[in-house]
């Protein structure tokens, strides 16, 4: 069973930015990448350790950048959030500061 989705306001932030420079892989996060996470979340998406040990994360490549997308998994609820997304190392220092 999929599980719901949702996006913290500050990843929503984000997303509005990506839709505005960079509408191609805004799709394609919206379209392919969070569908495949609330297909199965903990399938598709690696638990972080450390500091970030509550999220997990979901790579994919965007015409040669490495991505990520931080979210937290609430299985009592079927709910995925959002709590981040972006390059690599960018999306991992927002996820910390969230």
């Amino acid at each position: 069973m999929a599980y719901d989705s949702d996006f913290a306001r500050s990843a929503v932030d984000d997303l509005d930015k990506l839709i505005k420079h960079n509408r191609a892989l805004a799709t394609q996060l919206v379209t392919e990448h969070i569908p495949a996470i609330t297909r199965d979340p903990k399938a598709v998406g690696e638990k972080k350790k450390g500091d970030l040990s509550h999220v997990r994360a979901y790579a994919f490549t965007f015409r040669g950048v490495a991505y990520r997308i931080v979210y937290e998994v609430d299985d009592d609820h079927q709910r995925v959030t959002v709590i981040a997304f972006g390059v690599h190392d960018v999306a991992y220092r927002r996820a910390r500061n969230r």
